[in-house]
């Protein structure tokens, strides 16, 4: 099973976090993270959102 975080500017990293960490562990998972660019992201306890 394939499964994709999609990463985003103001995005609240707790909100891919937890989901996570519970998901990479069922077994035959694959746990991909993907944004729109490459390069860091800034959360929003970053940006201020």
């Amino acid at each position: 099973m394939d499964i994709v975080f999609l990463f985003y500017e103001g995005m609240t990293a707790l909100d891919a976090i937890g989901p996570h960490e519970i998901l990479c562990r069922l077994p035959g998972a694959k746990v991909y993270r993907t944004a729109k660019k490459a390069g860091p992201i800034l959360t929003d306890s970053v940006t201020g959102s």
